[in-house]
């Protein structure tokens, strides 16, 4: 089955605050690792490599290019249509889900071996976007996103961060 819907998406001035939220999280989460294996030096870039694996999905995705439109496929198991944002800033794309857990539990983290990981995804255009034109569809784990390209700008190649 083939869900549209209309999945929020905002044009945005500036990714840095949006960046900056994502660091942040990753660097608590890190700093919590460090303290939990004791405090010793030595191991500052493990416990932010785990800590962004911890927090961050960046799922796999097929990026398409043609003469007036970028299409992008990311794989997302286990995520809601509903759960997701499209941000919008000239030539990038940054595809996020909530940031949020799927159970309150109050008390004391004693193990943490399982938690959901927030999808955060980037993905920079050949050239600027149209954010009004931005499509969603999302079926069978994969959500397929179109963007028509604005009239000006010059081409080149898609990258993917």
């Amino acid at each position: 089955m083939v869900s549209k819907n209309t999945v929020q998406i905002r044009k945005i001035e500036s990714l840095k605050d949006e960046i900056e939220k994502v660091e942040n999280s990753i660097r608590e989460r890190a700093y919590q690792n460090f303290l939990q294996r004791g405090g010793a030096p030595g191991t500052e870039l493990d416990d932010w490599l785990k800590a962004q694996y911890d927090l961050i999905l960046s799922p796999p995705l097929t990026v398409v290019e043609s003469d007036d439109h970028l299409v992008v496929l990311l794989s997302l198991p286990n995520t809601e249509l509903t759960d997701i944002e499209v941000l919008s800033c000239g030539e990038m794309l940054v595809v996020r889900s909530a940031d949020r857990p799927l159970f309150e539990i109050r008390g004391s983290v004693r193990t943490r071996e399982f938690e959901p990981r927030q999808v955060f995804r980037h993905i920079l255009a050949p050239r600027q976007i149209h954010p009004e034109s931005v499509r969603l569809e999302f079926q069978s784990g994969v959500l397929r996103l179109t963007a028509n390209f604005a009239e000006t700008g010059t081409a080149f190649r898609a990258k993917t961060a």
